[in-house]
């Protein structure tokens, strides 16, 4: 074996799709009163939000560090986004990679969980069950028509936004330069 192919024997590579989903929902968030640009914001802005998670740990939680990566997200063990957001950050406090831990009780965590709900609701075709206000609550659609006409467009995206920045405030570490303030 040459010196190197020996020099690339165990090097690391791996994808970074954070960036991109968040310019997906920015594209997204500057299409003023579109319903279908909600829907797709709201998608890629939690789709950046389990992203980012998992690749600020990988770069900055873990440093690289595959083995301690591992223990946080395990192969083959899947978790809903919104139970990442609340237990990674309180295992890497846990394991004093974080300085402390996001509380869930802030008021944008409620929002956090609105876009997932909104998300899971889009993706798993829940949007398109029908809709009468006389339908018990859990069988209508989320969201409905009435709910993506109604928001503000960039509002997905900001809370996302607001979830990031509260995480490096955690880690005590800067987030990147084309992260925008909410």
């Amino acid at each position: 074996m040459s010196i190197e192919a020996q020099e690339l024997v165990g090097l690391m590579m791996s994808a970074h799709f954070a960036q991109s989903w968040f310019g997906d929902a920015l594209r997204e968030a500057k299409t003023p009163d579109d319903a279908q640009a909600r829907r797709r914001e709201i998608v890629f802005a939690v789709c950046f939000a389990e992203t980012y998670l998992f690749e600020s740990v990988r770069e900055e939680g873990v440093e690289g560090d595959v083995q301690k990566f591992n223990r946080y997200f395990p192969t083959g063990n899947f978790r809903r986004v919104e139970d990442k957001w609340k237990d990674i950050p309180k295992e890497l406090a846990a394991d004093s990679l974080m300085a402390t831990t996001l509380n869930q009780g802030h008021p944008n965590w409620e929002n956090f969980l609105d876009a997932v709900a909104f998300r899971h609701g889009l993706v798993h075709a829940a949007a398109s069950r029908p809709h009468s206000r006389d339908l018990p609550r859990k069988e209508r659609a989320v969201p409905t028509m009435e709910d993506l006409s109604g928001l503000t467009p960039g509002w997905a995206l900001g809370v996302v936004v607001t979830l990031i920045r509260r995480l490096h405030d955690a880690i005590q570490t800067t987030p990147p330069a084309w992260l925008p303030d909410p």
